[in-house]
């Protein structure tokens, strides 16, 4: 069952390209949802399985709530329920693009308000921390350089966010695509 899961969530993953935001978020918030639920059914290695796929689903479904939708209070619990996810699969990967993408909420509604910035910045360190823990390949850190980047501008910081598109742009150019390919 958690394989079969997981194919869905790939194909959910293409249709991305393809399908219109409000017809796929409803589909992959359904599936994410679904996963979750299935979650305590499973033994070992199917869970990993299964949990890896609800992380993604979920994160894809969060993606689609703030960036396409424009629904941030409704990607919120989508991010949460992705980075529990991926805690439960032990892939500091995906709940490191979790967290980054949930530190875009408090910085796009940031409106001079110190709290959401720091909100903002505590989600960037924190998936630095976790990019860091899962051995991020250099095209992950150029990723997480480019959010963090965003962020930043969305705080105010422009010059920051211009020393972190440097980096993001060094990193990328050193990364190994072939030597140290990103995952699927």
């Amino acid at each position: 069952m958690a394989f079969d899961f997981a194919s869905s969530t790939a194909a959910y993953r293409r249709m991305y390209w393809s399908v219109p935001a409000v017809r796929l978020q409803r589909l992959v918030a359904e599936h994410a949802g679904l996963g979750w639920d299935l979650l305590p059914q499973l033994p070992g290695a199917s869970r990993t399985v299964m949990a890896r796929a609800v992380a993604e689903s979920s994160l894809l479904a969060g993606r689609l709530e703030f960036f396409d939708l424009q629904q941030p209070d409704l990607a919120k619990p989508s991010l949460v329920l992705s980075l529990q996810a991926a805690g439960m699969a032990d892939d500091a990967l995906l709940g490191a693009a979790a967290l980054a993408h949930m530190a875009f909420a408090p910085a796009f509604s940031f409106e001079g308000d110190p709290e959401r910035a720091e909100d903002a910045r505590d989600k960037i360190r924190g998936a630095w921390t976790f990019a860091r823990r899962g051995n991020a390949n250099g095209e992950m850190m150029a990723w997480l350089d480019a959010v963090e980047a965003e962020v930043e501008t969305r705080l105010g910081d422009t010059r920051r966010a211009l020393q972190l598109l440097d980096h993001a742009e060094a990193a990328y150019r050193d990364h190994d695509a072939e030597q140290d390919p990103s995952p699927a």
